[in-house]
């Protein structure tokens, strides 16, 4: 969200020439439709010179909404005090940009943010409606979403892709879902998975936990409850990695 201005140009071309998207709203309103409207925003940038507070409310908003929450925000300006930084700090901003920067500079903060922000979920089950049902309504909760057909595929995405937890089914084609999770864990152990299937009465919710699930349903599940253990066990993850390798907000 900006206004229209000169010190805005280099930035826009650095992301255009990053093979990012860009999408400008000039106010409050229209950045909130935006972000409700859009499932495929990573990154908001706001100027910070915009009139009344408009950045800080955008900020303020998405922070407060369960959806967006983690949608992280980089504020720009070309004068920043420190009153301004410590009060978006704690509304939530993610990083902050000093007009004019480096290309460099400003790149390593975007891809950061972008790194840092929307969670990826791998979906594993080996029904493909199963798999397009699972991405719909976590692609609508704002995840972004890689789906997998066989504990094989899954564990090959995790080699190739940054992952923030597994939602699998465990009766799975050659290896299990239970094999998968022990195998994704052994590669990261601060990987959450979450465990579904069909045969509730095989695999136990404590069964599963016992063994190192972070989660357990059985289907037909309710959207809200995989919802809710999603955002309960990522915040608990971020949370503890958080303590472990804080990331200061600062200026350049």
């Amino acid at each position: 969200m900006a206004k229209d201005s000169e010190y805005w140009q280099k930035p826009f071309q650095w992301i255009r020439e990053l093979g990012w998207e860009t999408v400008t709203k000039s106010s409050y309103r229209e950045g909130v439709k935006e972000l409700e409207r859009s499932v495929d925003i990573d990154v908001v940038l706001v100027d910070a010179g915009m009139p009344e507070d408009c950045g800080l409310r955008l900020l303020r908003n998405v922070k407060n909404d369960r959806r967006l929450h983690w949608l992280p925000f980089i504020i720009v300006g070309e004068q920043l005090d420190a009153g301004a930084v410590e009060t978006y700090a704690l509304s939530g901003a993610r990083d902050i940009v000093i007009l004019p920067t480096s290309r460099d500079t400003f790149e390593a903060k975007l891809i950061r943010a972008a790194d840092n922000g929307r969670p990826t979920v791998l979906v594993v089950d080996d029904e493909q409606p199963i798999r397009e049902l699972l991405t719909d309504i976590l692609q609508l909760e704002r995840y972004r979403v890689v789906a997998a057909g066989s504990a094989e595929e899954g564990l090959s995405v995790l080699d190739k892709k940054r992952i923030d937890v597994v939602v699998s089914d465990v009766m799975l084609p050659g290896k299990s879902g239970m094999e998968l999770m022990r195998e994704a864990k052994q590669r990261s152990p601060d990987l959450p998975v979450i465990l579904i299937t069909g045969c509730a009465g095989q695999f136990s919710p404590r069964t599963a936990i016992a063994q190192g699930a972070d989660g357990y349903f059985a289907k037909p599940f309710k959207n809200i409850e995989l919802s809710f253990t999603l955002r309960s066990v990522l915040e608990r993850t971020r949370r503890a990695l958080a303590a472990e390798r804080p990331v200061p907000l600062a200026p350049d």
